[in-house]
């Protein structure tokens, strides 16, 4: 009996083996279903049969182990377990770091590796990709509008590229193979190249070029405010007497003040030397804005004394309002507009003694 219960196991073994369960779409072969479960019972039929007295006095115990070994061989045949190749070319498919997926021409699930599953845990039990809406997708630009984009899924923090490939027979399209490749650092390289090409290097803030793009948009969408623009009072003084190192951390002590008094969604950049520049989102109240390079002056004086061991140093301030840009402007020439407007009202800062901030508006009166 006990002999019979280990050989009946064999086939359950092969039938329900994790690594072959991935194939679920091919072993699920019915005739092949049937010769397993057939082989599973056969030993106990014997017994069955013995125990009921209907042998007639024959030992037929070894028929028992005849089918189930004939059934055994069938499964071990059909999974491939006597094939070294093929059992080489499955591990190293399975334990690749590159997901794979195989499809048929409806795409029902046909293969699919552990990477896969990782990737796209819901499909673990289900015949069809449909309920994978990036998957189907894929299929669907890659071959049917011919654009060979591939997809990008986020999965465990990680970003998986997604690229599908027609299985061709005969010249004609059978399912498909998918590929995931983890393409996390790759994504994090172009973030990195693009924050650094549209973010000045010493202070962190955006260029000139982002700027504009984010004035241009906020403007666009019918949004009010005002351009400040401030420069370091005698700059060039600081860095001929000083030096470019403490010239550097005025230009980081300027950057740290505006991050300070300009919060709540304003943004701001550095377009270059010692020239800053503000945008204040949500109103043209010249008496809040005002205040706010007020403010700023302030801080700045105030920094820059701890930052560069007492140094006295002050801002220029020209300020205008996004409506002084007039109705007629286009919105595509709206930031080089106020640019030129908030450049006028400095120079009148400067003029006036420096140290302070002017508004265009007023000085175009």
């Amino acid at each position: 009996m006990t002999f019979f219960a280990a050989v009946s196991v064999v086939p359950f073994y092969l039938f329900f083996h994790e690594e072959y369960a991935y194939r679920q779409n091919i072993i699920f072969d019915y005739l092949l279903a049937l010769l397993l479960l057939i082989g599973m019972c056969f030993p106990w039929l014997v017994v069955v049969i013995r125990s009921m007295g209907l042998t007639g006095g024959y030992e037929i115990s070894f028929l028992g182990i005849i089918f189930t070994a004939v059934f055994a061989m069938l499964a071990l045949i059909k999974y491939g377990y006597f094939d070294s190749v093929q059992q080489a070319v499955t591990n190293v498919i399975y334990k690749s770091n590159e997901g794979l997926l195989v499809l048929d021409n409806d795409k029902n699930v046909l293969y699919y590796n552990s990477i896969i599953k990782q990737i796209f845990p819901e499909i673990a039990e289900r015949q069809s990709v449909s309920i994978v809406p990036v998957l189907c997708d894929t299929v669907d630009n890659y071959f049917d509008k011919n654009s060979g984009i591939p997809n990008t899924v986020e999965a465990d923090g990680r970003i998986f590229e997604i690229k599908a490939e027609p299985i061709l027979e005969a010249g004609y399209i059978q399912g498909y193979t998918f590929r995931a490749f983890d393409s996390t650092e790759h994504y994090r390289s172009i973030e990195e190249l693009r924050r650094s090409a549209h973010f000045d290097a010493l202070t962190g803030l955006y260029d000139r070029e982002l700027f504009k793009q984010e004035i241009t948009r906020y403007l666009s969408d019918g949004g009010i405010g005002a351009l400040l623009m401030a420069d370091v009072d005698y700059f060039k003084a600081i860095n001929d007497n000083f030096g470019h190192i403490v010239g550097d951390e005025v230009l980081m002590t300027l950057s740290d003040s505006i991050k300070t008094v300009f919060t709540g969604g304003h943004i701001y950049c550095r377009v270059g030397g010692d020239e800053f520049m503000m945008l204040v989102k949500g109103t043209n109240g010249m008496d809040i804005i005002g205040s706010l390079a007020k403010k700023l002056n302030a801080v700045y004086s105030e920094n820059v004394k701890k930052a560069a061991e007492g140094l006295e140093s002050s801002l220029s301030i020209g300020i205008v309002l996004s409506s002084s840009a007039g109705k007629g402007t286009e919105i595509n020439e709206m930031f080089e507009t106020l640019y030129g407007l908030a450049d006028k009202a400095l120079y009148r800062t400067k003029k006036n003694g420096r140290n302070g901030y002017s508004f265009y508006e007023e000085i175009s009166e």
